[in-house]
């Protein structure tokens, strides 16, 4: 899973990063953006915008397949990214350090 700030940036790099690879958007490639979705609960790479993780994070959804989440453009700070990072540090256990104001987390080994 790979967020993008825009709807457009999304799709556009999903188009690109299928195109490199030589196969079909919507195969091992994909993109899911509010009411647009191409792509399978089969692809290995899936770009949505910062919203679309957001409401999968806090919603509910099974995200057990899921093995890794790359927040790109993460300086531009929409209102999202940091609810989207708050959200994830807790997924992973993490808390805030009073002193630093840094998270630190621990990830539980797999058993």
């Amino acid at each position: 899973m790979c967020t993008q700030p825009r709807r457009i940036s999304a799709i556009t790099v999903s188009e690109r990063v299928a195109a490199e690879r030589g196969e079909p958007l919507g195969d091992a490639v994909g993109y899911t953006i509010r009411l647009e979705s191409k792509g399978s609960g089969q692809s290995a790479v899936m770009f949505c915008t910062n919203g679309v993780l957001l409401r999968m994070l806090t919603g509910g959804s099974d995200l057990r397949d899921v093995t890794h989440v790359i927040v790109d453009e993460i300086h531009e700070r929409d209102k999202y990214v940091w609810s989207v990072c708050c959200v994830l540090v807790w997924y992973m256990g993490g808390h805030m350090c009073a002193h630093t104001h840094r998270y630190t987390y621990y990830v539980q080994p797999i058993s």
